[in-house]
């Protein structure tokens, strides 16, 4: 089983504000404290940001990962800038 399997605990957000997308990878990559924290901001490149109507995927390896992500982000982005689409518990990422 790929390791990727393991960060399956997403979270989709919406912005539209580039610098915030750049704000929510640094906090995806702060809240991961075990493990490698960069899978959480995999596949959240600029690109597919815009091929995904401003949409980007973080994946986290436990709940309590992605719920401090939330808790950061909330706390220091405001409110008006982004927005969590859905969450999901068994969603690991692509490749």
């Amino acid at each position: 089983m790929s390791q990727r399997y393991e960060y399956r605990f997403s979270i989709t957000t919406k912005t539209d504000d580039l610098s915030v997308l750049y704000c929510l990878r640094a906090l995806s990559m702060a809240a991961q404290t075990t493990g490698n924290n960069m899978i959480p901001w995999g596949n959240t490149k600029n690109k597919c940001w815009k091929m995904n109507q401003h949409q980007v995927t973080f994946h986290f390896s436990t709940d309590e990962y992605r719920r401090s992500f939330i808790r950061e982000a909330q706390r220091l982005l405001p409110t008006e800038l982004w927005v969590i689409v859905n969450q999901k518990d068994n969603d690991p990422p692509n490749p």
